[in-house]
This record gives C-alpha cells, structure tokens and sequence, in this order.
C-alpha cells in the first residue's frame, strides 16, 4: 500500500517547511500506531509511504486503509498555536503469485493516484 498526504505542497508554501515536517512526522505517528507488529511501514517520498501487511487481503487492506484515513483525519496537528487537520489517500494493491516488487510498487502508486484523482481522503486497491 502506498500513502500520500493530500495537498502537503499546499501546506508547505503556507506553512512553511519546517511546519509541514512536523505535520509529516506527526502522520508518521499515526501511521506507526495503526501498525500490527508483522505490518511494515516505510518514507518512500516527501510526503508518502508505503506499507506491507503481510497475510491481509483486499477486504483487509481496505479496513486498514480506510481506519488509517480516519484516524489521520481526526487528528489535529498543533502548527504555531493554529488547528490543522490533514487527510491521506491510500492506494494498495494484493500481491500475486508472479508479481515483482516493482510491479507491486507501481500497481501501488496507480491505485493511489486514482484515490487522489477521486479528491483525496479515498481508499482505492487495484485489481479484484
């Protein structure tokens, strides 16, 4: 599964870097708490991640993604004494039988441009 933050751009020419970082580390935090111990999660880019949850099919990715949604949606991130709430998108794909990390990488990152097409805030798992 890949994770992007919505708008983070957005939020770093309003905030400025260093606000946007803290924003970014504070999703991590979420992140990391919405983990099982055998889930993997890992910075892939400026503002995205991407998770493995071993033995979680498509019906279980998709719980997982959209309770993460939630969770980073609720929070309220503290920048300069101001609120600011942040949403993530996730796209995520169930691995095959021949399918190579690359390929898992790439169907990833399609199904989480769709889900950010779709206006952010949105869970899309590729294939099934």
């Amino acid at each position: 599964m890949r994770i992007d933050i919505d708008g983070f751009g957005a939020l770093n020419t309003k905030l400025g870097y260093g606000a946007a970082d803290g924003i970014l580390a504070d999703v991590a935090t979420v992140v990391r708490a919405s983990l099982r111990a055998t889930d993997v999660a890992a910075r892939v880019g400026p503002d995205e991640f991407a998770l493995i949850l071993p033995e979680t099919g498509r019906e279980g990715a998709t719980v997982a993604a959209t309770n993460l949604c939630k969770a980073v949606k609720a929070q309220s991130f503290t920048v300069d004494d101001h609120k600011v709430r942040v949403t993530v998108s996730c796209g995520g794909v169930e691995l095959g039988k021949d399918d190579t990390d690359e390929a898992l990488f790439e169907a990833a990152g399609k199904a989480l441009a769709e889900a950010q097409g779709r206006g952010g805030n949105t869970v899309m798992i590729a294939g099934g």
